[in-house]
Parts: structure tokens; C-alpha cells; sequence
């Protein structure tokens, strides 16, 4: 996200209100301030993850990643354009579970986060 890494949604629409609007009803074609489009992140993210699965077959795999990517990764295996990744939950620490059966995805988990007592 740029120079808007790490801020609030709130925080960028006080900050930058019309680059804020343009991200909302824009967001394919919006580039994030010195950083990268959704575009450029799907072209970044699903090579990586297709010749991860490609050279794995039968691996059990982790992928540690911000929810950006983890979002990318999931609209492609749901079959879902990248412009609704901000309808899928991405928390931090939330574990989503993908299962291949050949070449068949199955997503049987989504942002699961077990709450610590404290």
C-alpha cells in the first residue's frame, strides 16, 4: 500500500480524501501512492503461488503472507474477481485452509482466529 502502509482506512480518508474516493470506486485501476495497483500485486502473487502448487503436489504447505496476497490467493482459488478481495476477511494471525483434490481447490477454512483469553 505504499506510503499508506500501516494506516486505517479512517486515517487515509482524513489524510487524503480524494485518493481515498478513488480507491472506493476505483479500486482496479487505483495505485496505491509510491506503491503498487491490484493489478500489479495479482501479477506479483499468482505465478508465485500457482508454481508453488504446481512443484508440491502432494506437500502440505504454510504460506505466511499479509492479507493482500492472502486475498489474491483466495479470489483465484473461489473463482472471484480480484476486484472483491475486500469482501473476504483477512485478519492478523487469521488461518485460511485451501485443499487440493487434483487440481480442484477447496477452501474449507476462511480467517479463522482463535481468541487468547486475557
Amino acid at each position: 500500500m505504499g506510503l499508506w502502509e500501516g494506516l486505517s482506512y479512517e486515517e487515509i480518508s482524513l489524510l487524503h480524501p480524494e485518493q481515498a474516493a478513488q480507491w472506493a470506486t476505483r479500486s482496479l485501476a487505483f495505485r496505491f501512492p509510491k506503491g503498487e495497483g491490484l493489478g500489479d500485486l495479482k501479477a506479483r502473487v499468482l505465478p508465485a503461488y500457482q508454481k508453488l502448487i504446481r512443484t508440491n503436489p502432494d506437500a502440505i504447505l504454510a504460506i505466511v503472507g499479509h492479507a493482500g496476497p492472502n486475498r489474491v490467493i483466495l479470489c483465484q482459488v473461489l473463482g472471484i474477481s480480484v476486484k472483491h478481495l475486500w469482501r473476504l476477511g483477512q485478519d492478523y494471525g487469521g488461518l485460511s485452509i485451501i485443499e487440493y483434490h487434483g487440481d480442484s481447490p477447496i477452501v474449507s477454512l476462511l480467517n479463522f482466529r482463535e481468541e487468547i483469553p486475557g
